[in-house]
């Protein structure tokens, strides 16, 4: 991958105007008053979660817990999060977004790990609240998020298991030719040691107890190459784990749920076969 290209991407994004803060629901602390090692002001230090919960009419009993992309320097919540939840919101799955802290804000590894689990175990505690079920919680990422996302798929403990897993353009690969470096770096450093690098090299951690997935991806993504998902992929089928992969002819990287009409890309049918992989379980 070009060095440049990686190291200007979130730059690039903020110029742009991309992860603009849109409407949305009230912000909800996403640990109790004094708990998490919260300091400073601003979303920035104080991990949220907003929630879209399913109406009466259509609920599916699903809740899927959403980590929005951003190179790990900071959050693209409005595409990839607030758009997101009223998309689950309308067919009847509740959505809850997590703003989760990164480097914008200082913060690196294990810090949006531990943002992550606890936004898990916070969906399975309001579950009645919601009206979904706790054993049907999964976690959905895009780019840097999809990379958050997996990471929960395969680092947790009895209470942060997910049930299911959604990756979208995901970064998956530490340490590969195919790594985003911008991702990388936020997230561990540049000098993190071969353990640690390899730890969070997702494709490497999957087990036959890693949750099922569903993946998607382009195969012209010039910034996350589609490599990211197939070793994903085929990592859970090499483990005897369900996965369903998608990667498109054509298509950059981003763009969230892809309803741009004026796009005419194969990529805008993912959230329609998004929606039938769903109704299986």
């Amino acid at each position: 991958m070009n060095k440049a290209i990686a190291g200007l991407f979130v730059a690039m994004m903020a110029a742009a105007g991309l992860c603009a803060e849109p409407a949305h629901p009230p912000f909800e602390p996403l640990y109790p008053k004094g708990k998490g090692n919260v300091a400073g002001e601003g979303l920035k230090h104080n991990p949220a979660l907003m929630w879209y919960p399913a109406p009466a009419t259509n609920n599916t009993g699903k809740c899927v817990v959403v980590f929005p992309g951003g190179g790990y320097g900071m959050l693209c919540w409005s595409y990839e999060g607030v758009e997101v939840g009223e998309f689950f919101q309308k067919h009847g799955i509740t959505a809850v977004i997590c703003l989760y802290r990164c480097a914008e804000g200082g913060y690196r590894h294990p810090v949006p790990l531990q943002d992550a689990q606890q936004a898990i175990r916070r969906a399975r505690q309001d579950a009645d609240r919601y009206g979904y079920s706790r054993d049907r919680v999964g976690v959905m990422g895009f780019s840097a998020g999809g990379h958050l996302a997996a990471s929960a798929m395969t680092h947790y403990d009895a209470e942060t298991r997910p049930d299911f897993g959604i990756l979208c353009y995901p970064v998956i690969q530490f340490g590969e030719k195919a790594t985003h470096l911008g991702s990388q770096y936020n997230l561990i450093g540049k000098d993190a040691d071969a353990e640690t690098v390899n730890s969070l090299s997702c494709e490497k951690q999957v087990t036959k107890d890693t949750p099922q997935a569903f993946i998607w991806a382009c195969a012209t993504d010039q910034l996350v190459p589609s490599a990211n998902a197939e070793s994903f992929h085929a990592a859970l089928r090499a483990h005897g784990v369900p996965s369903e992969l998608h990667v498109f002819r054509q298509g950059w990287h981003g763009g969230g749920l892809c309803f741009d009409p004026t796009e005419g890309l194969p990529r805008a049918v993912w959230t329609k076969l998004l929606l039938y992989w769903m109704r299986t379980f």
